[in-house]
């Protein structure tokens, strides 16, 4: 198992080995951004020749894996929906590999 470090002590580390530079003065607030003007919908937009993606995040990918009390609903949710692409993102797959060795662990 992996030994934690603190962050302190590893942006210390790429100090001393000259990988990192540290920064000088007074930290400066970022400028201000725009507010974004939200769009809304009414659910998902079907256009021809576009297909529905649907993303999965760790915590739904987990259901999956690991019974929960929501588990049957998103079964059931994707069931009728089978021949739709479904995504994640890199991050998503990290932490479901983190999760099922938590998992399995506990067992």
């Amino acid at each position: 198992m992996a030994t934690l470090v603190p962050e302190s002590a590893v942006r210390e580390r790429l100090v001393q080995d000259g990988r990192l530079i540290p920064a000088r003065g007074p930290r400066v607030p970022p400028e201000p951004v725009e507010p974004v003007r939200a769009v809304h919908h009414r659910g998902p937009r079907r256009t021809a020749g576009r297909q529905v993606v649907i993303y999965l995040d760790t915590s739904a990918l987990a259901k999956l894996i690991v019974r929960e009390t929501e588990t049957a609903a998103l079964d059931q949710w994707l069931r009728p929906r089978a021949a739709q692409l479904r995504v994640t993102s890199i991050i998503g797959r990290v932490e479901l590999v983190r999760v099922t060795t938590c998992f399995a662990a506990a067992n």
